[in-house]
């Protein structure tokens, strides 16, 4: 059996419940920051939407994902990362066009090259983030900055890689893959402002450098990156992209789209129990006594789940937000232009 295409559509499959161990936070001024964010993109961002400031609005969205990914840090922090992932989602949107962006690995190099340079304030001011990108140098501590830079060189380095090397070669293999989206997925940026966002953190720099640490960050982009291609997969299907677990595991082991699916739920699953575990282990471990690294690895955690809470609320993936959040088991149903989800009914007590 391979995986579906868009002509097999509708198709409906059963999902299980999630155990979502971790809890789900929005930043208490998130009405706020969407208020701000929608007017910055409307000023700064219609060149990744032609001008269309329908499609501005409908993708400032990100700003959710923001708020979801750390809701403890003060607002002008909050802020200044809803513009950074908005720039970023507005970059990403671009790259569809294959007559423009996207079929120019070097005007895309170029674009994520003015934005290092002006991330490290040796730009041109070509980015709208460059005065955001000062306040931001000069607020964070020397080690927490080299950090972040180095986090953002990462995913700028990922993302192109993919671009260039294996998106149009699809899903090689699992371990691959999952090691290749620790890189372009645009997750690890997330980290540096979480540091930030701690208040009175001091975290020594060595213990960034802790196996248990790193691997904590790493399992971290896993279960983002597992939740991103369970909620994604819909769109991606009708869209012919073929990026996506669910798709390989139809292909490479013979599973129909409720066999991948559950897959993924169970690796789901799996990761958030591998992260407790770590983050546990890190607590009780030799920096586990580190001003703010529990606060720290508490937001690491809202970073992870973040993409499954936003699915629910943005417009990315369906209009009105994805229907189901993992909390109850149910059936889903992919249309070409929507997901349906019906839960099971309350079982007898």
């Amino acid at each position: 059996m391979s995986a579906p295409t868009v002509t097999d559509l509708p198709i409906a499959f059963r999902l299980p419940e999630l155990a979502n161990t971790l809890p789900k936070a929005f930043h208490p001024e998130t009405d706020r920051l969407m208020d701000e964010s929608r007017w910055w993109a409307r000023r700064h961002l219609g060149f990744a939407y032609a001008g269309n400031t329908g499609r501005v609005d409908k993708n400032v969205d990100g700003t959710l994902l923001v708020s979801l990914s750390m809701p403890h840090a003060d607002y002008e922090l909050a802020l200044c990362a809803a513009k950074v992932m908005n720039y970023l989602i507005g970059i990403e949107n671009s790259l569809v066009d294959k007559a423009g962006l996207g079929g120019s690995s070097f005007a895309t190099r170029n674009v994520f090259g003015r934005f290092m340079a002006d991330l490290i304030g040796w730009g041109d001011g070509h980015t709208p983030l460059s005065e955001d990108f000062g306040w931001l140098r000069n607020r964070m501590p020397r080690d927490r900055w080299t950090r972040f830079v180095s986090y953002l060189e990462d995913f700028a380095h990922g993302f192109t890689t993919e671009l260039e090397d294996w998106r149009d070669a699809g899903v090689s293999d699992y371990d691959t893959y999952m090691r290749d989206r620790r890189h372009s997925l645009g997750v690890r940026w997330l980290f540096g402002f979480a540091e930030e966002a701690i208040r009175d953190l001091r975290i020594p720099p060595q213990a960034f450098e802790h196996p248990d640490v790193v691997e904590i960050h790493d399992t971290a982009i896993d279960g983002y990156t597992l939740i991103n291609d369970l909620v994604s997969y819909r769109k991606e299907l009708v869209m012919g992209d073929h990026v996506n677990l669910v798709y390989h595991l139809g292909e490479s082991e013979g599973l129909d789209l409720e066999g991948a699916m559950n897959r993924i739920c169970a690796l789901i699953d799996e990761t958030e129990g591998k992260f407790l575990d770590l983050r546990d282990r890190i607590s009780n471990g030799p920096h586990g006594d580190a001003p703010g690294m529990r606060g720290y690895l508490n937001e690491v955690g809202h970073i992870m789940t973040s993409n499954l809470w936003w699915a629910t609320v943005s417009e990315r993936y369906q209009p009105g937000g994805f229907p189901w959040d993992g909390s109850i088991a149910g059936t889903m149903t992919f249309h070409r232009d929507r997901v349906d989800f019906l839960a099971d009914p309350p079982a007898d007590d």
